[in-house]
């Protein structure tokens, strides 16, 4: 283990990182995930709107549910493994889940306000 004076002690892996920093990196890595999460609920969506119907709803809900197990597993393995600070990296991954989450609702609500539906 390698000592930095003051503040940081940093391991192996996070010398690996570079010059980009423990913090920066993990915060890079938390909106990744996130990001990556909501590229892939677009595409379900976009996939689920082709198979139209009855078939939409069962598609993007199950969609959805893969989407967010496979989310919480790479956020776990993130968590076990790599050299990460938890608070930036687990901060920025729910700050875009949830923001992210945010705009899918309104474009959801303002989709059915256009076509005259209640949800």
């Amino acid at each position: 283990m390698a000592s930095l004076p003051g503040r940081y002690a940093l391991s192996y892996g996070e010398m690996a990182v570079g010059m980009v920093g423990p913090d920066l990196w993990s915060l890079g890595l938390g909106i990744g995930i996130g990001l990556s999460y909501h590229l892939a609920s677009y595409l379900m969506y976009r996939r689920a709107l082709r198979a139209g119907g009855s078939r939409f709803i069962g598609l993007y809900l199950g969609g959805m549910t893969l989407r967010i197990l496979v989310a919480l597993a790479v956020f776990t393995i993130v968590l076990a493994f790599a050299p990460v600070r938890e608070a930036a990296f687990a901060g920025s991954f729910l700050a875009v889940l949830v923001g992210g989450l945010a705009v899918e609702v309104f474009a959801w609500w303002r989709t059915g306000k256009a076509v005259g539906r209640r949800y």
